[in-house]
């Protein structure tokens, strides 16, 4: 019975935390690989592709990944080439 009770006690602990986590949190790693993304009418440089999809959960809309070359008038704030 104890067993039983530890049990749905820690399944409902850990249903609680989940919902009070940020709809938008996605961990992402900490590497630097950037990653030019639009929204349809801005262009952003984002420190890599899990950065552009939290951005995007933000938004509450896509962002497309697009090529270096669409992205060359946007000063690049990570100072790398990929």
């Amino acid at each position: 019975m104890k067993v039983t009770f530890a049990l749905v006690l820690v399944v409902l602990l850990a249903a609680s935390s989940v919902d009070a986590l940020p709809k938008c949190f996605i961990p992402c790693p900490r590497h630097i690989k950037p990653v030019c993304g639009s929204d349809g009418s801005n262009l952003v440089w984002y420190a890599n592709e899990c950065g552009m999809r939290v951005a995007a959960c933000h938004l509450g809309s896509a962002i497309t990944k697009v090529n270096e070359a669409t992205c060359s008038s946007v000063k690049n704030p990570f100072n790398y080439r990929s």
